[in-house]
């Protein structure tokens, strides 16, 4: 007996989510006419000036957005250079609408950023034909983004995929003032496991701790990534300093049930993890490197201390950059050209007046940095490698921070030496 198709439970029907078109128009009768064209196959959001058409985009992330030319105030060339300036909108296709049908106009149309320029009065065939082959086109290239944002080694996302949603979520929280949590963890005498075990052993050992840390962020805001070698990130936005506690705890503990031997540890005869961490509401004078920087120092804090431990840094420690974050920060161009070394100098210097430190020494330490980037890349103008790889504010707060403490650059070299990252094994970033 054939069964009744009434019978079938609704949950079982699979509504997919219709795409989100944005129309941009100063004349209402406008907006009405393409709405009436394609409410029936999209959801359909429309603004009638420029400044309400930003506030939309960045706030219900359009696929795709048809934007009028001629606009009072600002106009549609201004609006596609501000969506496109904006890291959270750049990638949302724009398609100009207008009844200039010149060269010059189309041109500069896809200057400032738009895919395409459609005329009126349009047909509206031929504009259905074009939003659905961009959207196929968007399709593709939203899963080569996803792609380019995985981690080819532990599968979770990567640095890139990490850097470019911590400047986002830090905007966001700070315009919210929401409090944001960062933690960096760092795996225990990993040289020695890869030494005793080998490389493979090593990948596998990397992908178990990747999958067994990921699995404790399952807010859609959440993020946990591979930073390089044996680091890890984990970014949890609207967390305080509680919740930041309880989530370093929770990180350590799920790298110790795994259970991975590690017969050459001196700290514990499985894997363990060292995490630094820190939440804050973000002020509005630092960036969102300055709070990297303070988890830098509180892993670095858990290392020093004898390592498989959890430090979180209360966040009120980032209201005052500590002198070794504000002095690198000067220090990266020097780094690379000699002709910035006296500016980068005199900011160290005053620096030291303001947080009351005698300037001859902190610019004794300053030299000693710039000394030891020079010497590690044989260089005063380092290749493309060496300026990425300088500018990285964590490696270059490291140095300084064991600048202030040791006596000669040697010894700044040698601390190096010993606890620099390992070298990437196979399937790296």
């Amino acid at each position: 007996m054939m069964s009744n198709s009434s019978n079938i439970p609704s949950s079982s029907v699979v509504n997919t989510p219709k795409h989100k078109i944005l129309i941009v128009d100063d004349v209402i009768s406008n907006i009405q006419i393409m709405s009436r064209i394609l409410k029936n196959d999209y959801e359909v959001f429309f603004a009638a000036n420029g400044e309400k058409a930003l506030d939309i985009a960045g706030s219900k992330f359009p696929d795709i957005i048809l934007l009028d030319v001629m606009m009072p105030g600002m106009d549609g060339y201004e609006v596609c250079s501000r969506l496109k300036s904006n890291i959270d909108t750049q990638n949302i296709p724009v398609i100009f609408v207008s009844a200039r049908d010149d060269l010059d106009a189309e041109t500069h149309g896809l200057d400032v950023g738009a895919i395409d320029f459609i005329t009126k009065p349009f047909n509206p065939l031929i504009v259905k034909a074009r939003i659905r082959n961009h959207l196929t086109l968007k399709r593709q290239a939203d899963q080569l983004r996803r792609l380019s944002f995985i981690d080819g080694l532990t599968g979770i996302a990567n640095r890139r995929r990490f850097q470019e949603t911590l400047e986002r979520e830090w905007r966001r929280c700070r315009r919210n003032q929401f409090s944001l949590g960062l933690f960096i963890l760092d795996v225990d005498n990993f040289k020695a496991y890869n030494d005793g075990y080998g490389h493979q052993a090593g990948d596998e050992c990397l992908r178990l701790i990747a999958q067994a840390i990921n699995c404790l962020f399952l807010r859609s805001g959440d993020l946990a990534a591979r930073y390089g070698g044996e680091e890890f990130v984990c970014l949890v936005p609207e967390t305080d300093l509680d919740g930041a506690l309880a989530l370093g705890g929770a990180i350590r503990g799920s790298v110790i049930r795994l259970e991975i031997p590690h017969a050459w540890s001196p700290t514990a005869p499985f894997v363990t993890v060292s995490v630094g961490g820190a939440a804050m509401v973000p002020p509005h004078n630092l960036e969102c490197d300055d709070l990297l920087a303070l988890c830098d120092r509180r892993l670095y804090e858990a290392k020093r201390t004898g390592r498989n431990r959890v430090v979180i840094g209360p966040w009120e420690a980032a209201s005052n950059p500590p002198v070794s974050v504000e002095c690198s920060s000067r220090l990266m161009t020097a780094s690379t050209t000699a002709k910035e070394e006296p500016k980068a100098l005199a900011s160290v210097k005053m620096i030291a007046k303001r947080k009351n430190i005698e300037a001859g020494f902190l610019l004794g330490k300053a030299d000693s940095v710039l000394r030891l980037l020079r010497h590690r890349f044989g260089s005063t103008s380092p290749d493309i490698e060496a300026r990425l790889w300088t500018s990285d504010v964590l490696q270059l707060n490291r140095w300084f921070d064991r600048a202030l403490d040791a006596p000669t650059l040697d010894a700044v070299f040698i601390t190096d030496q010993d606890s620099s990252p390992a070298k990437e094994t196979s399937g790296a970033l």
